[in-house]
């Protein structure tokens, strides 16, 4: 695969495991945050209101113009769509909108093998699979216990909802929603597998470090 997706729960160890990919010759955008996870891609997917009223046609763009983006593709018809997306500003981390960083990006030679890391993407996991046949993904996975108790949260409160996590839930009992959520996503997980066997990993980050 000449491309990869790495996506998972919060905490569940995707930095290390991009960083094991780069040094197989992928290569990363250097629009990142402190945990390295693609700006572009926190830009347009990490979004709970907007998917929250999106049809799954919409969400297929969006995922396409994603792509069309990191191969240096995009049509002339895909710039308004993006420029209409950094226009009402729907999430603030992107870092270049409005410069001349954004065209030259777009105008330049998309890399051979290209890595896109960011954990909100097994939310849209299937989407990437389906759009691009020459993608691959990898899912993280660490104990379900260590995610239950685990501080990073924020992925149960944008998402929670798409498995029927509700906010009261949430506020009576975090670990035990947290655990829910962990389950359904691997559960999820672990369906598209067996659709997509060639080109979804599972990966125990437990397993991996031992």
């Amino acid at each position: 695969m000449k491309k990869v997706v790495i996506g998972g729960l919060g905490g569940s160890g995707t930095r290390l495991v991009a960083r094991l990919v780069e040094q197989l010759g992928y290569q990363s955008d250097p629009w990142q945050n402190d945990s390295r996870d693609d700006l572009m891609t926190t830009v347009l997917l990490k979004n709970p209101r907007w998917l929250r009223q999106s049809s799954p046609e919409a969400i297929r763009q969006r995922v396409q113009l994603l792509l069309d983006l990191k191969d240096r593709r995009l049509s002339i018809g895909g710039l308004p769509h993006l420029w209409s997306i950094l226009q009402r500003g729907e999430h603030q981390s992107f870092p270049w909108q409005n410069t001349p960083e954004l065209f030259s990006y777009l105008f330049g030679k998309a890399p051979t093998q290209w890595l896109l890391k960011e954990p909100n993407t097994h939310i849209y996991c299937e989407d990437f699979l389906a759009v691009d046949p020459d993608l691959g993904y990898i899912h993280v996975m660490r104990h379900g216990l260590d995610m239950a108790f685990s501080g990073n949260t924020q992925q149960l409160y944008n998402w929670g909802h798409l498995f029927g996590i509700t906010t009261e839930q949430i506020r009576k009992n975090l670990p035990s929603a947290q655990l829910e959520f962990w389950l359904q996503a691997v559960q999820k997980a672990k369906e598209l597998a067996k659709k997509y066997e060639d080109r979804l990993l599972l990966l125990n980050f437990d397993q991996l470090i031992h």
